[in-house]
C-alpha cells in the first residue's frame, strides 16, 4: 500500500476478511492501510463480488458518511454524545490523512465506485444507505473536495445501469443535485461535463424528466447545454454543441432553442471561430456546431435568424475547397439549401451572389486585361505545351500538307488521288480500299485519328451493304420490267394481232 502498486491477486479469502476487519476498527492509522487495500483489490473484478460477501461495501459506506457531519450536530440523528465526537474526530483526522500522496477519502469513495462496478455489490449498496450518501456529497453545503465529487458522480453513473439503483438514485434527488454541479463555480471544466453526462443519461426515465422539468422547467437541458456553448471554455463549448445536437430529437425542442436565442448563439460562435488557428484545436467545434445548425435551418423560426447572422460565414466556408475543409464544406452547403427554402431570405442570398459574382468578375478583369484568343502567339511562345497545343500542331500539319499537295501538278495530283478510290464493278468492291488517305485531311486532324469514323471494317461493311442494296432494287425493277414486257407480247399474240381497244385513261 504504501508503495502504491496494485497487489496480485489474491488466493485466499481470508486476505478479503482481513480488509473487512481492519475497515471494522475505529482506528484511523489502520483505515489508511484497510482503504488504500480495498482500493487496490477493487481494482480487479474477480475481487469486488468477494469483497461485497465480507461487508467491505457497508463498512465503507459507514466511512464515507462522516464527511457530512457538521460540528455541533449531525445529518444523521442517531448519533448523540460520545458517539457524536467520536464521529467528528474521525472525520477531521479523514480530511487531514492522507497516504502516499492520496487523500483517505479520496481512497474510501475510490473504491466504492469500483465496488459498484459489480452487479451484485449493487444491492449491498443501496440497502446500506449508500445513495443518500452519495447524495450528500454532491450537495452545495458539501465540504467534500471537488476530486470527491468527481469519484461521486462517477459511482452514481455507475450505479445508474441498474433498475434498482436508478430509483433509489431519483428518489433521493441526486438528478437536481448534479445538474446544480453544472453551474457550480468551484467545479472543474471536466467535472462540469462529466455531471451534464449524468444528466442527460438520467433524464432518460420519464419521472426524472418531469420532476426536473417541474423544478427548472421544461427546457433544464436546453439551458444548460446552451450555458456551456456561451462560456469561454472551449471544451464546454464543444461539449454543448455535441450534446444539443443528440438532444433536439423533434420540432419541440428546436424551437425551445430557438426561443432562447439558441440559434442565434450558435451562428456568433460559429463567425467568432472558424477561422481561428490552429484549425486542429477548433475544427471539432466548428463541425459541431454546423452540425447544431444544420438540424436547427430544418425549423421555418431558425432560418431567417441563421441567414442573418451567418450567411457570410457559411458561404465561405462552402467555398472552401481545400482537402481538410470537406466536411466543414458538406454541412455549409446543406445549410444553404435549407436557408434558401425560405422565401424571407430570397433578396439576402440573392445580393449575396451578386456581390460574388461582381468580386469574382473584378479579380479576373485584374489579372488580365488583355483579350486572349484560343491561338494568340504570344500565348503559344510563352507556353508551347499548354492549352490548345495539341490543336496547333494539328493545324501547321495540314497547312504545310496543303502547301505540299498545291505546289505540284495539277494532272499528276488528281491523278494520285483517284489512285486511292475505290473500285467497283456491279456493287462488288475488286480493288483495294484505304480506310483514309495518305496524307491528312483536314477533318483527320480536326477529329482525330481514332474514331469510328475512320475504322476500314466499317466503312467497308457499310459501303457494301449500301452498293448491295442499290444493285438489288436496280435487279428487281428490271425484272419487273421485263415480264410486263413478255406479258403484253402473249396477249398481242393471243388477239391475233390486233390491238384492242382500252377502256383505261391516258398512261401516267
Amino acid at each position: 500500500a504504501r508503495t502504491g502498486r496494485t497487489p496480485p491477486v489474491p488466493r485466499e479469502r481470508a486476505v478479503l476478511r482481513t480488509v473487512a476487519r481492519i475497515l471494522a476498527l475505529p482506528d484511523i492509522a489502520l483505515l489508511r492501510v484497510g482503504a488504500l487495500c480495498a482500493w487496490a483489490l477493487a481494482a480487479h473484478p474477480e475481487n469486488r463480488a468477494g469483497l461485497g460477501e465480507v461487508g467491505v461495501v457497508e463498512l465503507l459506506v459507514r466511512w464515507a458518511a462522516l464527511v457530512v457531519v457538521v460540528d455541533g450536530g449531525g445529518a444523521d440523528p442517531s448519533l448523540h454524545g460520545r458517539a457524536l465526537r467520536l464521529a467528528t474526530r474521525l472525520r477531521r483526522q479523514i480530511d487531514k490523512a492522507s497516504v502516499g500522496g492520496v487523500k483517505m477519502h479520496e481512497a474510501i469513495v475510490g473504491a466504492l465506485w469500483l465496488l459498484c462496478y459489480d452487479v451484485n455489490n449493487t444491492g449491498h449498496f443501496v440497502r446500506a444507505g449508500g445513495v443518500d450518501v452519495l447524495a450528500d456529497h454532491v450537495d452545495a453545503e458539501s465540504a467534500a473536495t471537488i476530486e470527491v465529487q468527481h469519484m461521486v458522480v462517477g459511482a452514481v453513473w455507475t450505479l445508474s445501469q441498474s433498475v434498482v439503483a436508478r430509483n433509489a438514485i431519483a428518489e433521493a434527488g441526486l438528478p437536481l443535485a448534479v445538474l446544480d454541479l453544472t453551474t457550480n463555480p468551484r467545479t472543474t471544466d471536466d467535472m462540469r461535463v462529466f455531471a451534464a453526462g449524468l444528466v442527460l443519461e438520467l433524464t432518460r426515465d420519464e419521472p426524472v424528466r418531469k420532476k426536473l422539468a417541474a423544478e427548472r422547467g421544461r427546457a433544464y437541458a436546453e439551458a444548460m447545454l446552451l450555458n456551456f456553448i456561451a462560456s469561454e471554455k472551449h471544451t464546454l463549448q464543444e461539449f454543448g454543441a455535441r450534446m444539443l445536437v443528440r438532444h433536439m430529437r423533434d420540432s419541440r425542442s428546436k424551437k425551445l432553442v430557438h426561443d432562447m436565442d439558441g440559434a442565434l448563439l450558435a451562428a456568433l460562435r460559429l463567425k467568432e471561430r472558424a477561422w481561428l488557428e490552429p484549425k486542429e484545436e477548433h475544427d471539432p467545434f466548428v463541425l459541431a456546431t454546423l452540425h447544431l445548425l444544420l438540424n436547427l435551418s430544418t425549423e421555418e423560426e431558425c432560418q431567417v435568424l441563421v441567414a442573418r447572422h451567418a450567411v457570410d460565414t457559411l458561404i465561405a466556408i462552402a467555398r472552401n475547397h481545400s482537402e481538410d475543409s470537406k466536411h466543414r464544406q458538406a454541412f455549409a452547403a446543406r445549410i444553404m439549401l435549407n436557408l434558401r427554402a425560405n422565401p424571407a431570405n430570397t433578396t439576402l442570398l440573392y445580393k449575396r451572389e451578386l456581390a460574388l459574382k461582381g468580386k469574382h468578375w473584378h479579380e479576373q478583369t485584374k489579372v488580365d486585361t488583355k483579350p486572349r484568343y484560343k491561338h494568340d502567339p504570344e500565348a503559344e511562345a510563352a507556353n508551347p505545351h499548354g492549352e490548345g497545343a495539341d490543336t496547333i500542331k494539328a493545324r501547321r500539319r495540314y497547312n504545310d500538307w496543303l502547301r505540299a499537295v498545291t505546289s505540284r501538278p495539277m494532272d499528276s495530283t488528281l491523278a494520285r488521288l483517284s489512285a486511292n478510290l475505290p473500285r467497283s464493278t456491279e456493287g462488288v468492291f475488286d480493288g483495294p480500299f484505304r480506310s483514309r488517305p495518305d496524307k491528312p485531311s483536314l477533318q483527320q486532324t480536326m477529329c482525330g485519328s481514332i474514331t469510328d469514323l475512320w475504322d476500314p471494317e466499317h466503312l467497308h461493311h457499310g459501303f457494301t451493304i449500301q452498293t448491295h442494296a442499290s444493285t438489288h432494287r436496280h435487279h428487281h425493277a428490271h425484272t419487273a420490267a421485263a415480264h410486263k414486257h413478255v406479258g403484253r407480247e402473249d396477249r398481242h399474240r393471243h388477239d391475233g394481232g390486233r390491238a384492242r381497244p382500252s377502256t383505261a385513261g391516258p398512261a401516267a
